[in-house]
């Protein structure tokens, strides 16, 4: 056995010795994290700019299919396309709480009478 003052300096060396491998294990442990971290962050940002990119994508294709379903309904029967363009328009702007005075004259009412 050792003497007393030699037991605690072997058992400080060997506390502060553990204390740097902690801190050590700590250090990597931080480091891979923040790898972690931006790589999980590029990723995201390339899914979300693809994901952006498809969508985009679709929203034009389906304003193309749009465009072309109301030329055809507009070279089919041009009034009637009219006074359904013309409705969508009222029910879009016109609330329940909306006053308009409109000349029986206008388009719209032609269809009313």
């Amino acid at each position: 056995d050792l003497p007393q003052s030699n037991s605690l300096a072997v058992y400080g060396r060997m506390e502060a010795e553990r204390k740097r491998e902690a801190k050590r294990y700590r250090s990597e442990g931080n480091e891979r994290a923040l790898e972690i971290r931006s790589a999980a962050d590029r990723d995201r940002i390339k899914i979300v700019s693809k994901a952006n990119r498809i969508s985009e994508e679709v929203r034009g294709e389906a304003d193309a299919k749009a465009t072309k379903t109301y030329a055809e309904a507009y070279s089919k029967d041009p009034e009637f396309f009219a006074f359904l363009r013309s409705h969508d328009v009222y029910r879009e702007t016109l609330t329940e709480d909306t006053t308009l005075l409109l000349s029986t004259e206008r388009p719209f009412f032609k269809h009313i009478k």
